[in-house]
């Protein structure tokens, strides 16, 4: 019998790129993993690391609690004039994403190389 991967559990892996954090989730975020996952988000977002590059290709469910915690982090960074833009989500991610207009509010990037490179400060 196979496992339902919308039934497997948040996974949540966090990296520090420069000024970024990349934080790859993988599973399904439920209401309970989705309010932990807004705590984490929060935690990690500070004056040196202004930044969250979210690669959502793992990603199999968000609940609204989830998406919440997406907005709350794009408001932190930015109260610290940094960013939080999405990575590569699977197509049933992305089409919740733009079904509720998060995409407009969060840049999404094909890769990881191009989510980062466009933190970078322009000279």
């Amino acid at each position: 019998m196979t496992s339902d991967p919308l039934q497997s559990p948040l996974q949540v892996d966090i990296s520090s790129e420069g000024r970024a954090h990349l934080v790859r989730l993988s599973g399904s975020a439920s209401i309970e993993e989705s309010e932990e996952l807004r705590i984490t988000l929060n935690q990690l977002v500070s004056d040196s690391a202004p930044n969250l590059v979210l690669d959502l290709s793992g990603l199999t469910y968000i609940t609204s609690v989830g998406i919440g915690a997406l907005v709350a982090a794009h408001h932190r960074t930015k109260k610290l004039s940094g960013r939080i833009v999405m990575v590569n989500p699977s197509p049933a991610i992305q089409r919740l994403l733009t079904l509720i207009h998060i995409d407009r509010l969060i840049d999404v990037f094909p890769t990881t190389d191009a989510a980062l490179a466009a933190l970078q400060p322009h000279t």
